[in-house]
């Protein structure tokens, strides 16, 4: 994940996860847990936190000093594609860094 912008990376993960699913909720705890972000921090604040499972839960068997690119790619996805829930509001910063990201990722894809 060193290719990628930590600044964009970290806006992203704080916000929180774009749906109370696990196929989704798992890769951005995954990105918190990357970041030392504290779960209490995003999910006390989350609109889905009533129908989450997951809530405040932390990700298990996880390296914090490995991130990999297919895990960040889902939740970079997830937001790119409106893959989000219906009560959650994207704020403009959150789009900004997904689309900086996805630039990013193509500008990698074109050299590798």
């Amino acid at each position: 994940m060193r290719w990628l912008s930590g600044s964009h990376l970290k806006e992203v993960a704080m916000f929180g996860c774009p749906s109370a699913k696990r196929s989704q909720v798992n890769p951005c705890k995954r990105l918190r847990y990357f970041f030392k972000i504290p779960e209490n921090t995003v999910c006390s604040r989350c609109m889905l936190r009533d129908s989450c499972k997951f809530a405040d839960q932390s990700v298990w068997r996880t390296d914090s000093n490995n991130l990999d690119l297919a895990m960040a790619m889902k939740v970079i996805c997830s937001y790119a594609l409106s893959l989000v829930h219906p009560q959650l509001v994207v704020p403009d910063k959150v789009n900004n860094s997904v689309n900086q990201l996805l630039k990013e990722v193509l500008k990698l894809s074109k050299t590798l």
